[in-house]
């Protein structure tokens, strides 16, 4: 039996970094008879291994237990679902993973290269995102921008600080004979490496560190591992003496305090070094224009809320590192108001702040689900669908998927027509983001015939279509190719399906799964160590 003064405590995320590990370094020291976990839905989506953590499988009988019993669950962004074995009295506390300008969650632009996986995150889990999604902050200010961006309640927001900017302070020495810079940009909808640095300008960027005796530390953005353009630069820098490429398994904060200046662009790293201490930036934003076109706020923001020379292209950015003027990088009247601006609520002792409070946080569970139905028009007059049912406790949707279509005019039942070129992927989307815009729902379900209006594209959104829901219905049980498969096959490849089979399956097809995933952290633990 588990003492009152036990926590079993959850983090959950494919990598153990940032304000994950650095709450993990400092409760676990703190707190010797807490038990801890590290949760990931697959081996394959693990980025590092730590070995000082118990390590839990999604599917795993081991990981139905530890889950069922949570005290606390640790995150640093929404995750697209959460596993039934989860106790829905158990906080979730999202840490996120920066402050700063751009939009974010439900305020992405709607062609962005997110809007998708968010807009499936919400409509398959919006119900504990609105209930059990506590949400750290930084400031007054960025719990009104996270408040606008997300569904999480009012009251869940904590504005207690990052545990990550716990501790660590940038000397700003520029005395040393080597010197160190730190390249940081952001995540982008696209993957265009070569728009930031040319191959044709990597040559120029080596000869400028060189002169000017400094050292460049590249920190990438994790998207940037798809981008064949960066593995490329990656390759030509291998065995450079003058650039280092940071590993996946590398955390940019073990490097910071040791950093002269900074190149950035967009990133919250900004505000992060800042915080630290940090006094000297460039802007390099060679993308601006394009960047900034869809994120009004962001740019409404962006050159009053951030300091340093800016730079647009790599000729530029060269220049600067081989003549700087130190004196025109700081900017104290700029500093005091971001702070204020965005620190304003950060704790001294972060970790131990949310700590603190995390361990007397609650959950109110709603009393009353809400279901938003949609309907394809045309299946509703074929079929002589009765709606009446349906409108007690729950929003009803007629799709016009032709917009020559009559509208029906059904009480209580509103009715969205497709618009003249939009495909019905966007027609969807604008359903999402902009005809709904704060919903109130736990699930949608949509109902029609036709096989990519009705059942391809909306199942792809999370949505629950016939096709859907015949196979939830039917599925009893993972099969043995499943269960010895170290990946997720069809229909196992949704996670509300999958936690349905693995729950359902027998004795035996558990246990082969287990030992499957005991041989697996087995053989990542052997690579970690080498």
């Amino acid at each position: 039996m588990k003492s009152s003064t036990e926590k079993n405590v959850i983090f959950y995320n494919p990598e153990m970094n940032g304000n994950l590990k650095a709450i993990f370094d400092s409760i676990s020291i703190k707190n010797s008879n807490w038990h801890f976990f590290w949760f990931v839905d697959s081996l394959s989506s693990i980025q590092n291994f730590p070995l000082n953590i118990n390590l839990i499988v999604r599917g795993e009988t081991q990981t139905d237990c530890v889950l069922s019993k949570a005290d606390l669950v640790f995150e640093d962004k929404f995750h697209k679902t959460y596993p039934s074995s989860l106790s829905h009295n158990t906080p979730i506390i999202n840490l996120w993973h920066g402050v700063g300008l751009k939009e974010v969650e439900l305020n992405n632009p709607i062609n962005g290269f997110l809007a998708d996986r968010v807009m499936s995150r919400y409509i398959m889990s919006s119900t504990i995102y609105k209930n059990q999604s506590y949400f750290v902050t930084t400031s007054t200010c960025m719990t009104q921008h996270f408040e606008t961006n997300t569904i999480v309640k009012s009251n869940h927001f904590l504005e207690l600080g990052m545990p990550r900017l716990d501790g660590i302070k940038i000397s700003n020495r520029l005395h040393s004979n080597e010197k160190l810079i730190l390249w940081a940009p952001t995540f982008r909808d696209n993957l265009e490496f070569d728009k930031i640095l040319p191959s044709s300008h990597l040559d120029s960027l080596v000869k400028a560190l060189k002169s000017s005796n400094f050292r460049l530390i590249f920190s990438p953005h994790h998207n940037m591992w798809k981008d064949p353009a960066f593995l490329s630069f990656c390759q030509l820098v291998k065995s450079s003496q003058f650039v280092r490429v940071l590993k996946k398994n590398e955390s940019v904060y073990d490097y910071v305090a040791s950093i002269d200046y900074a190149i950035v662009d967009y990133s919250s790293i900004f505000y992060d070094l800042m915080y630290m201490g940090m006094d000297k930036f460039i802007r390099y934003i060679p993308d601006y224009d394009s960047y900034s076109k869809f994120q009004p706020e962001f740019k409404k923001h962006y050159f009053q809320d951030t300091y340093g020379p800016i730079v647009e292209n790599v000729d530029q950015l060269c220049q600067l590192i081989m003549h700087p003027n130190f004196g025109k990088f700081i900017d104290e009247t700029k500093k005091r108001y971001i702070k204020e601006k965005y620190f304003n609520k950060q704790s001294v002792d972060a970790a131990q702040a949310i700590i603190d409070v995390a361990s007397k946080l609650t959950v109110d569970q709603a009393t009353v689900t809400k279901g938003l139905y949609s309907f394809n028009a045309e299946f509703v007059v074929n079929n002589h669908t009765d709606l009446s049912s349906l409108l007690k406790n729950n929003s009803v949707l007629l799709l016009h998927f032709s917009n020559k279509g009559h509208s029906l005019n059904i009480k209580g039942v509103r009715e969205i027509f497709i618009l003249d070129n939009e495909s019905v992927e966007d027609f969807y989307k604008r359903i999402f983001y902009v005809e709904l815009r704060k919903y109130d729902f736990d699930f949608w379900k949509h109902i029609g015939t036709d096989i990519n209006a009705d059942e391809v594209i909306p199942r792809k959104f999370g949505i629950q279509t016939r096709g859907y829901l015949a196979d939830y219905q039917k599925v009893k049980g993972i099969s043995l190719i499943q269960a010895l498969s170290p990946k997720r096959l069809r229909i196992y490849k949704d996670d509300r399906i999958f936690d349905k089979a693995i729950s359902q399956s027998n004795r035996l097809l558990r246990l082969i799964f287990d030992v499957k995933i005991i041989m697996l952290k087995f053989i990542l633990r052997r690579l970690t160590k080498l």
